[in-house]
């Protein structure tokens, strides 16, 4: 999977993307999005080395959604935090899945397929 297969901007044409530097794009997220990122980086460092980044967006079209782009050495993942409807949405690899509180903890969870996704990276 190409950074163009799991990148948000190549696929939405209407609407505007704007990157944002990270601090900002956490910020802005909702308290279980703060949690999400936090997670994420604590159990998997290796995310914020070279040659892996992430690029935090918004979207002119949901104004309130963060946006996370992973690009890693061999393929990468992409995140939405959805602050109105409490979902985190989670896709790379193997197909998206959104994580909402209706059937447990949606943070787990939606860590849990980073994990997977990471697990996965195609060589």
């Amino acid at each position: 999977m190409g950074y163009r297969d799991y990148d948000p901007r190549s696929s939405h044409e209407k609407g505007t993307w704007t990157t944002e530097p990270s601090s900002a794009g956490i910020a802005r997220a909702p308290e279980f999005g703060q949690r999400f990122f936090a997670e994420v980086f604590t159990r998997f460092p290796d995310l914020l080395k070279p040659p892996n980044s992430v690029t935090f967006m918004t979207w002119s079209v949901q104004p309130d959604d963060v946006y996370a782009v992973f690009e890693l050495a061999k393929g990468g993942f992409g995140v939405q935090i959805d602050p109105d409807l409490d979902y985190v949405i989670v896709w790379g690899f193997g197909g998206q899945r959104e994580y909402g509180d209706w059937n447990g903890d949606r943070l787990e969870r939606a860590v849990a397929h980073v994990g997977y996704l990471l697990a996965r990276e195609p060589s």
